[in-house]
């Protein structure tokens, strides 16, 4: 780690220790602008620039969340089109992204490459603080909305990047329930409107409000700026002065967030959401009651209120939850404990209800409320839910978040709103042994009585599902459109005709190789040429496989046992998907469910099962497993493998009840993932009838399974007692010895203790009698999924195995089409929020879009890519770029869990470490030549693929000739 001294322009306002995180932090103010800057230097390699900007909308037109996309659309100076997709093509980046708040937007980047590190930082900087948008107003038309118009005899339309993104935000019941319940709590202030755009509003904002707000709000005195990690600060803290912040003159920017005045009675509303047509109206209504608590400021109230939540709320058998659940409130019980602004607020809410049952609902949740604060709270669950919360902070691990970019988002809790420390949530030693010791002495139920019971300064809210409200809606904005189109002259008609092919123009103009030129980019030196080291050793042992691997854990053990399925009878196969919701939430021979989630909350820092499937690169099979994952210090591993053998072996199937329980919760889940990530389902669904892989992933998590489940639950009890037997079933074929294989990451020397405190489990798992595991035939239809709102998910599926066989330039091809080809035409022109693609080992690959206005054009637009690659022709230098993206996606410092997680699967894949090597020569050796050869493999795709739409009734039945069958997706 580098020494520095704070240069001149910059003032010293504090230096602290930060005993949490073994380093010292310190507190800059730059003299000239007024910018605030927090310096974090530490040994990390994974190196983090971020600044953000208090930004307070006074209305819901969505400006901060435009100006978040539109400030990355060029600058002074790097005047190029789209510098945010220059970086994606050319960047060893290992974060790059912006974020818009209810009261900030932040601008993070990171890199482990000094001089990648050091071109991210310029361009950021110059892209918010001088962006083109200022003189140029088709991107503020590109990226929010406009008008669009073909010819003077078309309808007029509304488009833009925001204005769909938010129209598929809003299509979600739980993004709709979460905006009223804090637009409802502080009504008064910036948290009382839509930061990011409500879609009937965003076309109120006009582009002289749009640049003002930034001249407002984007001044190095409204600024925050983080640097984490191992640099050269002194160098860093210069570049930013001579380069930028010396040009500004500190001002005030008046951008203090204001509190809401506390109610002095509730507040209460009825809100209505779209339902898809098909889809069913009856118990389908939300009811909520949130709080105000507090500030942010009190960080002490904060962490209680999170381990309360836990206790009340998210425990299975929590007593508030299972009040509501115990009285036929709601068949899904949620909420929790929010605290992004600077007023946090808790939430309760009961779905799949009727708006009936409002009072009922309310008088539950206060006498529960009321007699816990009376007879106490349960010791050990607040004991597990402060041991749970202590060991994820410790940890620290953020999976694939740069830990410096989750360590400033959480130092905006205090920096933000001016707060006397701004490293207090950072702070935990104190706080936690704090709370250990008022487990028992009324402090949580303190909380209760004077955060929720005693507190005014609440609402409640009833939601209604609607069937035709967003058909209403549509119908409603075409009338719109008409009624303002006819009340133009023809000269304004073919003006709004005019900046349409100005606009589509303006995106389809290349950039000028001049200006490209000035966009820094990495050279072929700066690259690492030799393949990632796979880890592992293997043994046996107890008859079992072991896969080890030693890397630097802090003190904790992560285990996975892998069970294969080979002894799972076919029509069990949907089984298994219910099998991991009761896994750890039923009671066991000696365990309740609460008294079993206390112990592993205790004993542990994660518990869980999943289901996964593996696919032989080398032979081109396939295995499903079942994968049970466990993290636990070294000294707790006793105690958790006992956990797992009682939880695999003595798990009670018999409980009607928490069966019935169960089974609603998921669906109401599954309801809110497939729809919220619409392009996951469509991807599966479309890949699920070209691959058996697939259809696997359907059967047990997809679409096949939600129709599975709510058939289960509407029949549940004539099908219980089969239910219980199956899961029985289901479960003696997955938990058994002879087809288990551990896989164990851990530090050096550690890894005896972890066999020894498996032993007694592996001796206590059944050997069973392997039968010859057999799938459905794969195959289906093309599809459209019908769901409430006004946006599409676009997924086409196919395997390019027939044109030819894995190469390192497929991952190059995605970079390629990814940032460039589908962002163009997808995003960029068509307005959808986003695209992806894929192409693995295994050969079966997809094209998917997000939030998409579109349908036709999408699917045509994914058939034109081999075309597009077969004439593509690109400088050296942009192939080159290509080249870098693709290498900065593969060399990513991963965690040790992560990497033991990435290196076991490369095992079970059949890749080796020389298969790595030689993928990673076919990416540095990529050519333009290689993307013309690959447009077969894309042809290849295309010609045996398959379509799924999740997305707008009406957009489907509207272009439904592409598409075999279209149904409501939940029937």
């Amino acid at each position: 780690m580098k020494t520095f001294e704070i240069p001149s322009a910059y003032r010293l306002v504090r230096k602290t220790r930060l005993e949490e995180l073994r380093m010292d932090a310190y507190v800059l103010s730059h003299e000239k602008s007024g910018a605030r800057v927090i310096l974090m230097p530490c040994s990390d390699e994974n190196k983090v620039f971020a600044i953000g900007f208090r930004t307070t909308p006074t209305d819901s037109t969505g400006v901060p969340h435009i100006l978040e996309h539109s400030v990355l659309c060029g600058s002074d100076k790097y005047p190029v089109k789209d510098p945010f997709v220059e970086l994606m093509k050319s960047s060893l980046n290992t974060f790059l992204n912006a974020m818009t708040y209810p009261d900030k937007t932040v601008y993070p980047v990171a890199s482990c490459n000094d001089k990648d590190f050091a071109n991210l930082m310029d361009v950021y900087l110059d892209a918010v603080l001088h962006p083109r948008m200022r003189s140029e107003e088709k991107i503020f038309r590109q990226e929010g909305w406009r008008y669009e118009i073909e010819a003077p005899e078309a309808p007029l339309t509304i488009n833009g990047v925001v204005y769909n993104e938010m129209k598929g935000a809003f299509s979600s019941p739980d993004e709709i329930l979460n905006r009223y319940a804090m637009n409802t709590l502080f009504p008064d202030t910036t948290y009382g409107v839509e930061s990011g755009g409500d879609p009937d509003v965003i076309p109120e904002l006009t582009y002289e409000q749009f640049c003002a707000f930034h001249q407002k709000f984007y001044h190095p005195s409204n600024s925050y700026i983080l640097l984490y990690g191992n640099m050269d600060m002194n160098e860093r803290l210069d570049f930013m002065d001579r380069e930028y912040l010396s040009a500004y003159d500190r001002i005030d920017p008046h951008t203090e967030i204001g509190l809401q005045p506390a109610f002095s009675e509730e507040v209460r509303a009825e809100i209505a959401y779209p339902l898809a047509p098909g889809e069913p109206e009856d118990d389908r209504a939300f009811l909520s009651r949130q709080w105000a608590v507090g500030t942010i400021l009190d960080d002490r109230t904060v962490k209680a209120m999170g381990i309360l939540d836990t206790v009340l709320l998210q425990a299975p058998g929590a007593p508030l939850k299972q009040a509501l659940l115990d009285a036929g409130v709601g068949k899904d019980i949620s909420g929790g404990y929010m605290p992004g602004g600077l007023q946090p607020f808790y939430m309760i809410t009961a779905k799949d209800t009727e708006p009936g049952k409002a009072e009922l609902f309310d008088r539950i949740v206060y006498e529960t409320l009321e007699k816990l604060e009376r007879e106490g709270l349960n010791r050990k669950s607040l004991e597990a839910a402060i041991s749970s919360a202590e060991f994820r902070v410790r940890e620290a691990d953020f999976g694939g978040l740069a830990r410096g970019l989750v360590f400033g988002l959480s130092l905006m809790d205090s920096w933000l709103y001016d707060g006397e420390d701004p490293f207090r949530p950072l702070r935990f030693e104190q706080d936690f042994k704090f709370l250990r010791e008022h487990v028992a002495d009324g402090y949580f139920e303190d909380l209760i009585r004077r955060c929720l019971l005693e507190n005014p300064h609440t609402s409640f809210l009833t939601m209604e599902g609607k069937k035709g409200l967003a058909e209403e809606r549509e119908e409603a904005l075409a009338e719109k459109l008409a009624a303002y189109k006819a009340s133009l002259s023809e000269e304004a008609v073919l003006d709004l005709v005019r900046r349409t092919q100005e606009l589509r123009a303006f995106q389809e103009a290349e950039d000028a190789p001049e200006d490209l030129a000035k966009m820094p980019h990495l050279e072929r030196s700066d690259i690492e040429t030799k393949a990632r080291q796979i880890l592992n050793t293997e043994e046996a042992f107890l008859g079992t496989r072991l896969i080890s691997r030693s890397l630097p854990t802090v003190g904790i053990a992560y285990l996975s046992a892998w069970f294969g399925l080979e002894a799972l009878p076919e029509e069990n196969i949907p089984y298994l998907g219910l099998l991991k919701a009761c896994f750890g939430n039923i009671s066991t021979e000696n365990y309740s469910y609460p008294d079993l989630y206390n112990e592993i909350l205790t004993q542990t820092g994660a518990f869980s099962l999943d289901l996964d499937t593996f696919s032989n690169v080398q032979d081109g099979s396939w295995r499903p497993v079942v994968s049970f994952s466990v993290k636990a210090l070294y000294e707790k591993m006793p105690a958790a493998a006992a956990l797992a053998e009682e939880v695999f072996l003595r798990s009670d199937y018999t409980d009607a009840k928490r069966l019935k329980e169960i089974l609603n919760e998921l669906l109401t889940t599954m309801r809110t993932n497939l729809t919220e990530a619409g392009h996951q389902t469509a991807i599966l669904r479309a890949s699920a009838a070209g691959s058996d892989k697939a259809l696997f992933g359907d059967l047990t998590g997809g679409v096949s399974f939600y129709r599975f489940a709510a058939d289960l639950a509407a029949h549940f009890d004539e099908k219980r007692e089969e239910i219980t037997a199956r899961l029985r079933e289901t479960a003696a074929a997955v938990f058994a010895s002879n087809r288990l294989i551990f896989n164990l990451t851990c530090e050096e020397g550690c890894k005896e203790r972890v066999k020894d405190a498996l032993e007694p489990l592996v001796r206590a798992l059944p050997v069973r009698t392997a039968v010859c595991f057999s799938m459905p035939a794969a195959g289906g239809p093309a599809e459209g999924l019908k769901i409430s709102g006004g946006v599409n998910y676009v997924a086409l599926a196919g395997s390019y195995a027939a044109a030819g066989p894995y190469t390192g330039s497929l991952r190059v091809l995605r970079t390629l089409l990814r940032s460039f080809y589908l962002w163009q035409q997808l995003r960029v022109l068509g307005g959808a929020y986003g695209a992806m693609c894929n192409f693995p080992m295994t050969g079966q690959s997809y094209f998917s879009s997000y939030r998409d206005p579109n349908l036709d054009r999408t699917i045509e637009t994914y058939e034109k890519i081999p075309a597009f690659l077969r004439e593509l022709q690109l400088p050296d230098q942009a192939m080159l770029n290509f080249i870098i993206s693709t290498i900065g996606g593969m060399d990513y410092p991963f965690t040790p869990s992560v990497l033991g997680e990435m290196d076991f699967k490369a095992l079970m894949s059949g890749i080796t470490q020389e298969m790595l090597q030689q993928e990673r020569n076919e990416v540095l050796g990529c050519t333009v030549e290689e993307m013309h050869r690959l447009a077969a493999y894309v042809q290849a795709i295309l010609d045996g693929g398959k379509i799924c739409v999740v997305g707008s009734a009406a957009k489907i039945e509207a272009e439904k000739d592409r598409l075999d069958v279209t149904e409501t997706l939940f029937q």
